[in-house]
């Protein structure tokens, strides 16, 4: 959504961008054609995801050093047996550059990707 704001701005288009909130299963799943190819148990497994990105959110809120965020991320991640990570990322909004060092408190996105088997799952949240 970012990107294409900022695609459209730059290349001066006259359009309008609407968006609106990831539409998630209870269990925080963010709800894909993607999750047709999970069992209910992979899907279950599968918002450690979502749960992971909210938690580097916190950390983040609680002013922690990036290389304790990416550790405490990636130790959620592992909690799920047979899940592997594509990629986990903390960037800023303004220019989607990775953020290695010091780890600003807003205008940020962490994302990442997993693999349940062969299906690829992507999610992020957003801190403004």
């Amino acid at each position: 959504l970012c990107i294409i704001k900022k695609m459209v701005t730059d290349l001066n288009y006259n359009i309008q961008i609407c968006s609106g909130s990831t539409v998630r299963d209870q269990n925080g799943l963010a709800l894909s054609s993607r999750n047709k190819y999970l069992s209910s148990a992979e899907q279950k497994k599968a918002s450690v995801l979502y749960n992971t990105l909210i938690l580097g959110a916190q950390l983040i809120k609680e002013k922690k050093n990036y290389d304790f965020i990416y550790k405490a991320m990636i130790k959620k991640m592992n909690s799920q047996p047979n899940i592997k990570i594509d990629y986990l990322s903390i960037a800023s909004l303004n220019d989607f550059k990775e953020l290695k060092n010091n780890v600003q408190k807003s205008n940020l996105v962490i994302s990442g990707a997993i693999y349940i088997n062969k299906v690829r799952l992507i999610d992020n949240v957003t801190i403004l």
